[in-house]
């Protein structure tokens, strides 16, 4: 899909928005877990805000999108998800932050000064991204400018509301205020529902054929089985872009480590995809010479794809053991990369 940049009128439209909800100050009466629900009049859906800056770091009112979401902001307000590279995986949302100038990119102060806007004072300045799992938080599309400008819009009718009735977001069982909307005309008419938000659709893996002729050459050499490997993933911070352009997106570094001896068996870093790390794996047995009698994972899609090539070679497959050997590894790499930059 072609990459759409908004149009002068809805940049615009854009940061008149922000700067209406940037004044009112709303966190000086809000909190995060303060959440109310907008409707996408395109698709309808139903994307989750919440006003970040009580605790007087982050300025923003954060749009969750949909039920994936919703379920990333409730896997990070609940700890189960910390700040770092398993964040990235996880957020789906717009922000519409307020920083200083000097922590604005060129794209920001590009777009500023085409509009003629300036903003004075510290956490003054709009800043829109997109969150998307898997990647580099970006400039937002023609289509994203359009929902979040909606989305602050519809928030500052419901900061102002919440700011007169402290009742006004309280949950109703499990069911949040929703922003809706109807068409009169060419005219949307908004109003209040309460609404139980769905459940996120399951996250289904694509779990391409074991390469079995493959497999059984790996067999056949009745290589030595050692030990257990420890098998992990995890995003890394630095983003990498395609050379034919496109949104950056976060690498993934695997990691294969002979959990007994600490010896690297495959390090790969690229773009995540499941079957070419399982790929990967095989090619470290092939490489090393060796096979496990165990391997450890701690997250479920990796047991997924590596299941069938466990099953093939008669592999234990551990999946409750706490890793002893790749979180030590990783300090390794971080401090010897660290003192090479």
């Amino acid at each position: 899909m072609d990459y759409l940049i908004p149009s002068h009128e809805e940049w615009k439209k854009l940061y008149g928005a922000a700067a209406l909800f940037r004044n009112l100050r709303p966190w000086e009466w809000m909190e995060d877990r303060h959440l109310f629900g907008v409707q996408n009049p395109v698709t309808g859906e139903i994307s989750y805000c919440c006003v970040l800056g009580a605790a007087g770091e982050v300025f923003a009112l954060a749009v969750y999108i949909g039920s994936e979401g919703l379920n990333g902001y409730m896997k990070i307000t609940t700890g189960k998800v910390k700040e770092g590279p398993e964040m990235l995986e996880t957020q789906n949302c717009l922000m519409a932050s307020f920083e200083d100038r000097a922590a604005l990119d060129t794209p920001d102060l590009k777009v500023m000064k085409e509009l003629g806007k300036k903003f004075r004072g510290s956490h003054a300045w709009p800043q829109f991204r997109s969150y998307r799992p898997g990647y580099y938080p970006w400039i937002l599309d023609k289509d994203e400018a359009a929902f979040l400008t909606l989305a602050l819009e519809q928030a500052i009718d419901v900061v102002v509301r919440f700011r007169d009735d402290q009742t006004f977001l309280r949950p109703r069982g499990d069911a949040l205020l929703v922003r809706v909307h109807k068409k009169e005309g060419s005219t949307l008419v908004w109003k209040n529902e309460w609404q139980t938000p769905e459940p996120p659709a399951p996250r289904s893996i694509l779990i391409e054929p074991l390469d079995t002729e493959r497999v059984e050459a790996v067999a056949r050499k009745n290589l030595p089985r050692l030990g257990t490997w420890e098998i992990d993933y995890r995003y890394e911070q630095k983003p990498v872009r395609d050379k034919d352009g496109g949104r950056p997106y976060l690498p993934v570094m695997l990691l294969a480590v002979h959990r007994e001896s600490r010896f690297i068996i495959q390090a790969h870093l690229g773009r995540k995809n499941l079957n070419d790390l399982r790929d990967k794996v095989i090619q470290g047995m092939e490489q090393s010479g060796t096979i496990p009698e165990a391997i450890a994972v701690v997250k479920d899609e990796l047991a997924a794809v590596l299941e069938p090539l466990a099953q093939q070679l008669g592999i234990a497959l551990i999946t409750n053991e706490r890793f002893k050997a790749v979180p030590q590894i990783r300090r390794y790499m971080s401090q010897f990369f660290g003192r090479r930059r």
